[in-house]
Parts: C-alpha cells; structure tokens; sequence
C-alpha cells in the first residue's frame, strides 16, 4: 500500500545510502552487490536521529547528503575505553594464534574491541565502537515510502526501554 509523500511515524521507509569519512574514505554502500536497499520502520528509533529527522522531510525518489558529527554518531573517542589486560604465558601464546592487532574480537559479553597491542604479557583492547571520533557523512536516496503494520489502525513501531 503506498503511503504519504513524506514518511510518518511506523511507516516503512526503502533507501540507499552510503556513508563516507571525512577524508571520502566509503565505509558502507547499499549499492554494493552484497547488500541492496534497506527498510526500515520510521520512527522506531532504529536510525541516528539527524538521518531520521532528514528522511521525515523527503518524499520519494528525492536524494539528500547529511552530515554527522561523532556526538551525533558513534560519539567521540574515550581514551578511558582503552585498557591493558594482563595474560599468563600460555594465554597470551594462545591468543597470538587467534588475534593480531588491528584486529576486532568479540569479548565475552558481546562487545567488540580493537586489539591495539599484545605481547607475552599483555593485551591493549579498545573499547570504542571503531567509528568513533569520525565525522560521518551519509548520501541518501529515499526509494520508496509504505504504509508499516498497523493494530488497529495505530502503527507498531519498536518498543524502547
């Protein structure tokens, strides 16, 4: 079912984007041939604000570049997220088989580091989601604009605690 010429609140919003550094460098394309177009619900919270804010004044088929800061992103770099973990021998022997630095690993309770250092006695982890600190710029083609799912005629849009 098409919907209003500009997205409201739980309809399901189609667009590409791409998402670049401050230096071009493309971090995410959905043009890309493993990606494709996403949808999402407006208004779910899903969406950094500035970009939800963005698509709420465009109607289909319109193109539009915001840029984000890394307050209005992933926030900015927190020296105090980066910490050296001491390791007994055989761990650390163990881990320089798995991890190199620069690399990202999973810690236990699901969040990301990036292994910054590692030696037989130590790993330095950072903390920081790994854009943090940047300044993001998204290019933005809204593609489509349908009606989301509705109870009653009240749209559902994610529940946020």
């Amino acid at each position: 079912v098409r919907a209003s010429r500009t997205p409201k609140q739980g309809q399901r919003v189609s667009l590409h984007y791409t998402m670049t550094l401050s230096d071009g460098t493309v971090v995410d394309d959905t043009r890309n041939a493993n990606r494709g177009a996403v949808t999402v619900t407006h208004g779910d919270g899903a969406l950094f604000p500035k970009i939800a804010s963005a698509l709420g004044e465009m109607t289909k088929g319109d193109q539009r570049v915001v840029e984000l800061t890394p307050s209005e992103a992933f926030g900015e770099h927190d020296e105090s997220k980066i910490s050296r973990f001491p390791l007994k021998p055989e761990e650390a022997a163990e881990m320089a088989k798995q991890v190199q630095p620069g690399q990202l690993v999973q810690l236990p309770q699901g969040q990301a580091a990036m292994c910054l250092a590692m030696d037989n006695e130590s790993v330095t982890l950072d903390m920081n989601h790994p854009l943090a600190g940047q300044t993001l710029t998204f290019a933005l083609e809204l593609l489509d604009i349908t009606d989301g799912i509705t109870i009653f005629g009240t749209p559902m849009v994610a529940l946020k605690l």
